[in-house]
């Protein structure tokens, strides 16, 4: 039950699996200019970095593309964020400099 409107919290039936139940190891890459680590805080950074780790934990591969480059906010230098998401199961790409590619967006 919902505490708030007391109505029966939804129940979803759990994805389809493959035959035998052997799952596949999904390749995912995650592109953002916000994660946790080389950025403070920000809630889309804080959903993107939760998705990779749960992802990464259930044995799928996962890479953060880190469209910020060497942008760092953080004391611990970007070599500091690569190692400790390894340590995660996750490769931390810090987006490289192209010349004539530029990312028209806003932060």
């Amino acid at each position: 039950m919902n505490p708030v409107n007391s109505a029966p919290t939804p129940s979803y039936p759990p994805l389809p699996q493959p035959a035998g139940g052997a799952r596949a190891r999904l390749r995912i890459c995650i592109a953002s200019f916000d994660v946790i680590g080389p950025v403070r805080n920000g809630g889309v950074g804080t959903a993107f970095t939760s998705l990779g780790e749960a992802l990464a934990a259930d044995g799928h591969e996962v890479v953060f593309l880190y469209l910020s480059g060497t942008h760092c906010e953080s004391a611990q230098p970007l070599s500091h964020w690569i190692e400790s998401y390894a340590r995660k199961g996750i490769t931390f790409v810090p987006m490289p400099d192209a010349p004539g590619l530029r990312l028209d967006t806003t932060w």
